[in-house]
């Protein structure tokens, strides 16, 4: 029983942050960059490729050709580039001939 609550206390902490913003708060808490932990900018990332990759109501999925330049002008400055870089490079592997 105490692993789940070591594991739902390490997730709670990311979730908790998800919407930070380094230009600014959206909500009370104000995470600085150094704060800010790497499982929360994974998450961020992820967040933002499932918004430009998923239908919605009001607007089709991104092209995947375009996935590249719409995820480098709408992640937002404080997310490293390396992760963006090596985003792009699995969605790339993940496109080629050489998937199992």
């Amino acid at each position: 029983m105490k692993i789940y609550r070591v594991c739902l206390h390490s997730t709670y902490s990311v979730v908790e942050h998800q919407y930070e913003s380094h230009d600014g708060p959206r909500d009370h808490k104000v995470l600085t960059r150094e704060k800010f932990s790497i499982a929360n900018k994974i998450l961020s990332l992820a967040d933002i490729y499932s918004a430009l990759m998923i239908d919605k109501p009001y607007r089709s999925s991104c092209d995947r050709a375009l996935l590249s330049s719409n995820i480098q002008n709408q992640t937002p400055r404080w997310l490293e580039a390396e992760f963006i870089k090596n985003l792009i490079e699995i969605k790339k592997f993940e496109n080629s001939q050489y998937v199992i």
